[in-house]
Formats: C-alpha cells, structure tokens, sequence
C-alpha cells in the first residue's frame, strides 16, 4: 500500500484528509490479514 497516494480513488479525497484515510485503510488492512490467520 504506497503512501504517495497515487491511485485515481485516494486522489479523489481531499488531501487534508488523504492522510488519516490512508491510515485506517492500512490499518483496517491489517485487522483484517490478522482475522484471517488466527
């Protein structure tokens, strides 16, 4: 996951915003490799 943002649908968020979105995203991401393993 780039953290330049640089897909048409993180650029379509505001870039104040881009920041925290990305965060949860990663985060969200990886709540979610941790459910499928255990």
């Amino acid at each position: 996951m780039g953290g330049g943002g640089g897909s048409p649908l993180s650029r379509r968020i505001k870039p104040r915003v881009r920041g925290p979105t990305v965060f949860a995203a990663q985060t969200f991401y990886i709540l979610s490799l941790l459910s499928r393993y255990n």
